[in-house]
């Protein structure tokens, strides 16, 4: 299954997790679970995922990773989480974890975006300056 969002606080992580994927009744009876943040090398694995294959570890190099919870070794990050609420969403189902245990890697970040892969590059973006009337370019939203 390929979560189609994934948002991470300081405090819980949000998945929608679709009513109709084989997998569902797995995912959304767990206490636990591991948000893999695939890296560029993992397009394969992202296709994987997505289909509707009963068994989506098989084939994999997944690995006991945090907390034990099945991960890539070489994803560019991990959110291992505790479950707090699966909440209905019509045709899915919104699980809230609190993230336990993280990990993260060097490895660039795999993006999906109008149906084609490709990676996460850092760019300057334009924000607006509070204290100016003008915007100026940033390398982060905090400088």
């Amino acid at each position: 299954m390929i979560i189609g969002s994934a948002v991470y606080w300081t405090l819980p992580v949000l998945v929608c997790l679709a009513k109709s994927a084989a997998s569902y009744d797995t995912f959304s009876r767990m206490d636990r679970f591991l948000i893999n943040v695939l890296s560029e090398e993992h397009s394969d694995t992202a296709r994987h995922f997505a289909t509707s294959a009963p068994d989506k570890f098989a084939h994999t190099a997944m690995r006991p990773c945090e907390l034990g919870l099945p991960g890539l070794p070489d994803a560019s990050a991990r959110l291992a989480c505790h479950t707090n609420s699966v909440l209905d969403g019509g045709d899915h189902s919104i699980l809230i974890g609190q993230v336990e245990a993280t990990a993260v890697s060097s490895h660039t970040s795999l993006t999906y975006y109008q149906r084609q892969f490709g990676i996460a590059r850092p760019h300057a973006f334009q924000v607006a300056c509070p204290t100016r009337s003008s915007t100026r370019s940033c390398a982060s939203p905090t400088s």
